[in-house]
């Protein structure tokens, strides 16, 4: 008995720490660095990218572009578990979680290292990012490139870096205006930039899938709310392997392990490990990450942001004798600059220029909260990111009795979500099955439309792009919903024998 839970125990930590850091880099989108679209849209002014978390390199050494990543590799994070099996094998037959958590810590701050910032909220060493501005000569009216920045800073800092981004490509291209694609915490930087340099410089904006209002999951992880539950890990994994190619496989396995009370053990086992470990692991090792980025508290919704500085710096960090008087500064001053005016932002932005809001849908939040079962694109909560949706539980559907009462052309064909209640309703799509850091070209080409149209467009502006779209995993596009590919009950099932063939011969054959 021992045996197999010092291995599910080894398993466990691996996945959480993994988990953990995969979810990070899901906030994270790819979209083209720098180009000249040739697809049909006048592109008269130059586009400018505000990427989410981690979709620009930061670097050990800004200076040295050949300088590791601040991310851990899969091999540091490997090599680190392996020095833990001493520890974790002493306490399957101890139970001392002062002493596992004592061994693990320094492994763990191994790993993080410079992806952790000062006390102050500030680069440790020479951390940072490595980008030269493209040649001026490079840049026209044409041009669509991404603006790149260091995702852990304050976003007051950033969306200065930004200004100054956005007078280069207008110098250099001539234009007077750009258009803005902000992705997740891209938004929180546009909407910083408007609060602090105006609006003039902009002609069209799209918010597409952003924190600007929070993160449901931000909110309890600052505040300690963490727990496991079966439920929530079969849903995420069914999350991570939607569209993949063992998906109605992987969705039976899952299924199987539930119904025999696995997950069940797993979640109770993690829990226990959480509740041990939080004394040694919390202080050291999670807050320097979660509670140490600027941005990351940026992204606390406003009603948590009170309880989690509380949580984090009055609990967590009660015996600290470490300064963290700067850290607190950079948030107080976002707290007060740039949050009570977010919607005042949006609205003013809305009458200055072309507005746009794209939010997803159908997917749980992560699976180690008590908000996990709220409809997310499985990183935000699509009524945060769609700017005040109103939204079903997952797997439920809204009550026949609230759709009666309300406009039924504001409510998805899946009565799931009320765009009517949406900050800006008529400038608001909604996409279902699509994964927050998902692209394709024809999501592209939505945007690009969007943002180049002359004039608002509204949902009814084309009818190829209506209020409610969904995902069509059959040609990776986005189509108005109820416009998918059907997959048949026979096409399932040869799916699944020849998933199943294909699992045993990789099996065999390595």
């Amino acid at each position: 008995m021992k045996k197999i839970e010092l291995m599910e125990l080894k398993k466990i930590l691996f996945k959480v720490f993994t988990t953990v850091l995969a979810l990070v880099l899901a906030v994270s989108a790819v979209l083209p660095v720098f180009g000249h679209a040739e697809d049909g849209i006048n592109r008269d002014v130059p586009e400018i990218f505000v990427h989410g978390f981690m979709a620009s390199t930061v670097l050990s050494d800004r200076d040295d572009p050949d300088s590791p990543s601040v991310i851990p590799s899969t091999e540091d994070i490997l090599g680190a578990v392996k020095k833990a099996v001493p520890a974790l094998s002493e306490f399957m037959l101890t139970r001392n979680y002062e002493k596992l958590g004592k061994a693990i810590v320094p492994l763990a701050a191994d790993i993080i290292g410079s992806l952790v910032l000062d006390p102050s909220g500030e680069p440790i060493g020479n951390s940072g990012l490595y980008y030269d501005y493209p040649s001026a000569d490079e840049i026209d009216r044409s041009t669509k490139i991404k603006f790149r920045y260091d995702w852990r800073l304050d976003p007051i800092q950033t969306a200065g870096e930004l200004n100054e981004f956005i007078d280069y490509i207008l110098d250099a291209s001539g234009a007077d205006q750009v258009v803005l694609h902000g992705h997740s915490f891209g938004g929180v930087v546009m909407t910083t930039y408007f609060r602090l340099y105006g609006y003039s410089k902009v002609r069209s904006v799209c918010y597409d899938t952003t924190a600007v209002f929070g993160e449901t999951y931000t909110g309890e992880l600052l505040t300690g709310e963490i727990v496991l539950d079966a439920d929530a890990i079969r849903e995420f994994m069914l999350y991570v392997f939607d569209y993949s190619e063992y998906q109605y496989l992987l969705d039976s396995i899952m299924d199987i392990l539930r119904d025999a009370g696995l997950l069940g053990f797993i979640s109770r086992l993690g829990n226990k490990l959480v509740e041990g470990l939080s004394p040694y692991v919390m202080p050291e090792i999670v807050a320097p990450i979660f509670a140490g980025w600027p941005s990351i508290w940026a992204m606390t919704p406003d009603e948590k942001i009170e309880p989690a500085m509380d949580y984090v710096f009055n609990d967590i960090y009660k015996d600290s004798p470490i300064d963290r008087s700067g850290l607190i500064a950079k948030i107080e001053r976002y707290n007060s600059t740039i949050r009570p005016y977010k919607q005042e932002v949006l609205q003013t932005a809305a009458k200055n220029m072309n507005l746009y809001v794209i939010s997803r849908y159908g997917y749980p939040l992560v699976p180690i909260t008590p908000s996990y079962d709220t409809l997310s694109d499985g990183v935000i909560d699509t009524a945060r990111s769609s700017f005040g949706a109103v939204t079903a539980k997952l797997n439920e559907m809204l009550s026949d009795e609230y759709i009666a009462s309300r406009d039924p052309g504001y409510v998805s064909p899946d009565r799931t979500v009320d765009a009517s209640t949406c900050l800006f309703p008529d400038r608001t799509w909604l996409i279902g099955g699509f994964k927050h850091s998902d692209t394709n070209a024809s999501f592209e080409n939505m945007i690009d439309t969007l943002l180049y149209h002359d004039g608002q467009a509204t949902v009814d502006t084309y009818g190829e792009y209506p209020r409610f779209m969904r995902y069509d995993a059959a040609d990776n596009s986005v189509k108005p919903d109820g416009q998918q590919s059907e997959v048949g009950l026979l096409v399932k099932l040869y799916r699944i024998i020849v998933e199943i063939f294909k699992l045993i011969k990789s099996i065999f054959t390595k």
